[in-house]
């Protein structure tokens, strides 16, 4: 695996697809959600100071900030994603961190194999694998995209190796 981006890669993609984390929340329902949750918890709140039990009061708020960071970091990890190319005779797959880190890894595209094993249950794994070297891929994807992507790679790489 190599971590430098190639000429042969620049040049338009005979295929090209974008993987990224599927999130059913969007920002403006995340604000929704948040105010919904947070307006309960600070009526009962005053109630509970008003009583004078103000640690009530304390774990009301943090329950909300609690629900605030598990959906912040929700989003973070959303930020994650690999772009899968063939162009010229490589296949390319970009690995993007939820950082914003880029890292690239280069298999030659005619002899790249795309492989799902099936694990435990209904779990797949993708993965590319050449000459020794194994790339787990969309390891993000639920295992029924995973499978459908594999699918639509092995098209892809078949149509290249044809032409």
């Amino acid at each position: 695996m190599t971590d430098q981006s190639h000429p042969e890669t620049a040049a338009a993609p005979e295929f090209r697809a974008v993987l990224t984390p599927h999130r059913s929340l969007s920002r403006a329902g995340f604000g929704a959600v948040m105010l919904a949750l947070s307006l309960p918890c600070l009526g009962m709140s005053m109630v509970f100071l008003s009583l004078g039990a103000w640690p009530v009061a304390g774990f009301l708020g943090l329950d909300v900030a609690l629900v605030y960071w598990a959906f912040r970091a929700n989003f973070a990890d959303a930020r994650r994603s690999e772009i899968v190319e063939i162009a010229g005779n490589r296949l390319a797959v970009t690995q993007i961190a939820k950082s914003g880190n880029r890292r690239q890894i280069d298999f030659n595209a005619s002899w790249v194999n795309v492989s799902t094993r099936e694990l435990s249950g209904d779990v797949c794994e993708l993965a590319l694998a050449e000459s020794g070297r194994r790339l787990a891929l969309a390891t993000f994807l639920g295992d029924a995209q995973r499978r459908d992507f594999a699918a639509v790679l092995r098209r892809a790489l078949s149509s290249y190796r044809r032409a």
